[in-house]
């Protein structure tokens, strides 16, 4: 793994910069019973934040609280974030989940200041160690 802000010896640049230099964190709260209706609606829209601009991003669930998701995205500029938030397929994604989270819905900006990834494999649900 290597250092935050150190050169990856093969590409030459810092590896943080593959992902963009801010990342965007939304927290959804699902209300209850409609966990899995929100998973089948908002995995793909999630997705899409690739087809903006973005040069990672990451959908999750909490294993400990159900309702509560998170996504996030790694943008080169918030421009491309708000062609994504903005654009019609988003809207009318978040048009189809209205009820199933609660609002208000905000995101919050981060800058990167490191990160590195191991690659995963067979990314289902193991047992936790």
């Amino acid at each position: 793994m290597t250092q935050a802000g150190t050169k990856d010896a093969d590409a030459g640049a810092p590896r943080h910069a593959e992902r963009g230099r801010t990342m965007v964190e939304i927290n959804w709260r699902i209300n209850a019973y409609r966990d899995t209706r929100f998973k089948e609606l908002w995995a793909k829209p999630a997705e899409a934040a690739l087809d903006y601009g973005a040069n990672a991003y990451g959908f999750y669930q909490s294993k400990e609280d159900p309702l509560h998701f998170k996504q996030i995205a790694f943008f080169d500029s918030k421009d491309d974030w708000e062609r994504y938030w903005y654009s019609t397929e988003i809207s009318d994604a978040r048009v189809l989940i209205t009820g199933l989270y609660q609002v208000p819905l905000t995101y919050a900006w981060h800058s990167v200041i490191g990160a590195d990834e191991r690659t995963l494999e067979g990314v289902e649900d193991s047992p936790a160690s």
